[in-house]
């Protein structure tokens, strides 16, 4: 039953290598500013500074056009537009806005900063992608630059390397003879460097016996 089975992460739903994030199934491509931690979901795509005071939010939906995205973004996030112009980011229509976010000022509370953005919306083969960077007012030109680097470098995918790339599978695999697990995995071409993995896997001790006959799980394409 478990034969096929998607194992670890799908590089088909985005991955990271080299510091740029790819997208075989959407076909895009951007990169993440150096050393900062990420972190992928099937909704968003979320970059932040190792100090946590910059952040990039990367997501993807459809609209009519980028100027209704934007006025849907400003009224739902409640921003006051400072800037706003039409773009072309390799080869692809877009539209960059900055915006404040300024929070409510509720009495008897210490008043809050406010944040301030830059926002690309890039018009995409039927989607509207989103990339969002944010900080406080006060640290927003610190990152001003990684989110320009980031937005501005968003591109279609053509790599066919990163394209084809495919998930592992777990493999059932019936075992000819009795031998060790480890010796088993060996015999299918396991790299040694997973052997605790697989036998976590498959729920026993790289040393245990494995009688003739017996399934064990390996992973591949």
């Amino acid at each position: 039953m478990i034969e096929g089975l998607v194992y670890g992460e799908d590089p088909r739903q985005g991955f990271v290598e080299n510091g740029v994030f790819y997208h075989p199934e959407l076909k895009f491509q951007f990169p993440v500013p150096t050393n900062w931690k990420y972190q992928n979901s099937p909704s968003q795509f979320v970059m932040q500074s190792e100090d946590g005071k910059g952040a990039i939010l990367m997501s993807a939906g459809s609209g009519n056009s980028l100027q209704e995205v934007k006025t849907a973004m400003i009224n739902q996030y409640k921003l006051t537009e400072q800037s706003s112009k039409n773009l072309n980011i390799n080869g692809l229509t877009a539209l960059e806005f900055t915006a404040l976010q300024i929070p409510e000022q509720k009495e008897g509370q210490a008043a809050q900063p406010s944040s301030k953005l830059l926002v690309t919306l890039i018009d995409y083969n039927g989607l509207i992608y989103k990339l969002m960077g944010i900080a406080s007012e006060t640290d927003f030109s610190y990152y001003e630059r990684n989110y320009k680097s980031t937005m501005d470098n968003f591109r279609v995918l053509t790599d066919r390397d990163k394209l084809s790339r495919q998930p592992e599978r777990i493999r059932i695999k019936t075992l000819s003879k009795t031998t060790t697990l480890q010796q088993a995995l060996a015999s299918y071409n396991m790299p040694s460097t997973r052997l605790t993995e697989l036998a976590i896997l498959n729920g026993m001790e790289p040393t245990a016996q494995v009688k003739a006959g017996s399934m064990i799980k390996i992973v591949g394409q």
